[in-house]
């Protein structure tokens, strides 16, 4: 049995030979072109590429990819994720209610606008939240699929994918639910290294660098979705320390160089936090102060507040959070035990700059635990507070 293979693309250029669409749309923008005119000079464009890619070999052509501003936008539309500020706009004409949303009005602004996967197109942000509800309005796809059809060609629909439609909107749903700071967190680039299986044919400080570039990357659309706090987790900075003296200097020069590439990017009231937990401490204070973050939190409940003293004692200028709950153990500290390890790291640690936090993640411990635990957290914070305070 044999197969034919069937050649296709996903999309093409349409804004014609000779920029036909944009003259097009420009004109209607001003009034000279009538609306009935640019939909025409669309529906041209459409017959006039299609034939083109089949002259060219193309057996399946294109439909839906078309789009008179943006394909983003046009799935937005589709779908019915449409900002209440434009609906008024979209029910009283769908065209100008469409470029409010692209270029807005003297009563509306525009959607936020950001690069297509970093190349110099761009695309205009759906914006999704808790009370998005979607619509589907297949009417645009099914109708340039007839089109095609009339015209006696075999077409094949193409739609921007939900995954990538949802990872293109600005959304923290967390930050949604709540008028305090939520967090961001993310795992850093030489932990990343430390926990995975690294290509070898070039040195780990350039693959770190590669991966921090990436990071880099998330931290910005953390920062885009509405994250006032993101954390970078660097556990195995310590881990993957050189058992040789001589080669730490270099290590922790790249290390943390590779952190700040990560974090750097974002808005000076955007607060980066990092993480560590369980290792020696002394080791990397250089290196913990040169990564920079604004907020360090570290393990402190089962080493008794160790770690404060050390960074007390360093000199060490920044925010840090020793931990006061245990997260790897079942039990539930009470608020007293709390409070006295505040207090330990209050004779090192300034208030100010003191935050009060668990020692890691909550994954490991069930509901129960874990609410009566930070109940007892929350506790301990405002009895300290009351006292510092009277």
């Amino acid at each position: 049995m044999t197969t034919q293979s069937v050649a296709t693309v996903y999309g093409y250029p349409r804004q014609g030979q000779n920029r036909e669409l944009k003259k097009s749309i420009e004109g209607y923008w001003k009034g000279s072109v009538s609306a009935e005119a640019l939909r025409q000079t669309a529906k041209d464009l459409r017959e006039a590429n299609w034939r083109h890619l089949v002259s060219d070999g193309i057996d399946e052509v294109p439909t839906g990819d078309f789009s008179y501003y943006d394909h983003v936008l046009d799935t937005s539309v589709m779908l019915g994720a449409i900002p209440d500020r434009y609906r008024a706009a979209v029910e009283a004409d769908a065209l100008d209610g469409y470029f409010a949303m692209a270029r807005g009005t003297q009563e509306v602004a525009p959607l936020e606008m950001t690069k297509w996967f970093d190349t110099n197109y761009h695309y205009l942000v759906p914006e999704l939240g808790p009370d998005t509800v979607f619509t589907a309005d297949a009417g645009k796809q099914v109708a340039e699929l007839k089109e095609a059809v009339a015209l006696g060609l075999k077409a094949r629909p193409v739609l921007v994918g939900p995954v990538t439609y949802l990872l293109l909107a600005k959304r923290q749903y967390a930050q949604s639910q709540t008028d305090r700071p939520v967090k961001g967190m993310l795992t850093g680039p030489v932990t990343m290294l430390a926990w995975s299986f690294v290509r070898d044919d070039q040195p780990r400080s350039e693959t770190a660098r590669q991966v921090a570039l990436a990071l880099r990357d998330e931290v910005g659309d953390l920062e885009t979705a509405g994250a006032a706090v993101i954390q970078v987790d660097e556990p195995a900075l310590r881990e993957t320390l050189p058992l040789r003296q001589a080669d730490r200097a270099e290590y922790l020069a790249w290390g943390t160089e590779v952190f700040r590439l990560t974090t750097s990017g974002v808005r000076a009231d955007t607060q980066i936090h990092t993480h560590m937990c369980y290792v020696e401490f002394g080791d990397i204070l250089n290196a913990l102060d040169e990564m920079d973050a604004d907020v360090a939190s570290l393990e402190a409940a089962r080493s008794h507040m160790q770690v404060a003293h050390e960074l007390g004692e360093a000199g060490y200028p920044r925010e840090v959070g020793p931990g006061v709950y245990d997260i790897h153990s079942p039990r539930v500290p009470g608020t007293a035990e709390m409070v006295a390890l505040l207090h330990k790291g209050l004779d090192a640690i300034p208030a100010e700059r003191l935050w009060v936090n668990p020692d890691c993640g909550l994954k490991t411990r069930g509901w129960a635990e874990v609410r009566d635990s930070l109940q007892n957290l929350v506790g301990a914070a405002r009895e300290v507070r009351d006292v510092l305070g009277s």
